[in-house]
Formats: C-alpha cells, sequence, structure tokens
C-alpha cells in the first residue's frame, strides 16, 4: 500500500497566517515520522485566498527542507528509538485496546452504532478538540 499524505486545512489561521507555515512544517515532519510514502504540503495561505507563487514556492521549499537539511531521505525510520515517538505509540496502542474492549463489553461494534454510542463518543471528541483550539491549547 502507497500512503500519501496532505497537510491539513481545518486548523489554518486566517488572522495569522504565518504561523501556518508552522503547523504545515509540523504536519510534513510527521507525515514523514509516521512513513508515508509522499507528501503534499499545502500552501501556508490557502484558507483564505489562491495561492500565489510565492506561497507555493514556500510550500515546495518545506519539503525539501526536510530532505535536504535535516536528512529525512537518508535513514529507512526517522524515528527509530525515539522514546517520545515510543511512548506515544505506546499509549495510542493501549488506549485503542480499553476503548476495543469497552466496546466489546457493550455487545460489540454493531451494537454501539445502533445506540448512538459511538456517535456521541466521537462527538464528544471532535468538541473536545475545537475547545482546545480555541482556547490554544492546541494547534490541531
Amino acid at each position: 500500500m502507497d500512503i500519501h499524505c496532505v497537510t491539513s486545512k481545518w486548523n489554518k489561521s486566517i488572522y495569522d497566517p504565518y504561523v501556518n507555515l508552522l503547523r504545515t512544517q509540523t504536519e510534513a515532519m510527521s507525515a514523514i515520522l509516521g512513513g508515508t510514502d509522499s507528501l503534499t504540503v499545502e500552501p501556508y495561505d490557502i484558507v483564505f485566498r489562491n495561492p500565489d507563487e510565492f506561497s507555493e514556492r514556500i510550500a515546495r521549499n518545506q519539503q525539501l527542507i526536510l530532505k535536504e537539511e535535516a536528512y529525512f531521505d537518508k535513514v529507512a525510520d526517522p524515528g527509530a528509538g525515539s522514546y517520545y515517538i515510543e511512548n506515544l505509540t505506546n499509549q495510542i496502542a493501549e488506549n485503542s485496546w480499553k476503548l476495543f474492549l469497552e466496546i466489546e463489553d457493550k455487545g460489540g461494534f454493531l451494537s454501539c452504532l445502533e445506540s448512538g454510542w459511538i456517535q456521541r463518543k466521537l462527538s464528544e471528541s471532535a468538541s473536545g478538540r475545537i475547545s482546545d483550539i480555541r482556547s490554544v491549547k492546541r494547534s490541531c
């Protein structure tokens, strides 16, 4: 399977567009660390106007910085051995397993879907994330 990633639009700012450069760069880096095969970095101003030649050039250069200056193309797994990434991966696996067991205890996926439990959990998660972004606790 080939994985292609595109930087997000939904978390970009129209009030401080230059912060979008930081957001797209960390998204691009995360995609590479996550093992993407190809990547599109959206221009920093795409959410509030048609990108111009300058913003498109910056988007291309962001990828080149990761390749040519951070040498992400020179190692098979740039995140290998990173305590931070390994710890986050372990936390995701543990929390996913807990959620899986909770769904099983409630009668399985179909039962949870029919009862609206899954929709409520997704809604709670989305609301919390949006609230965090509005209060500047997190950027995406």
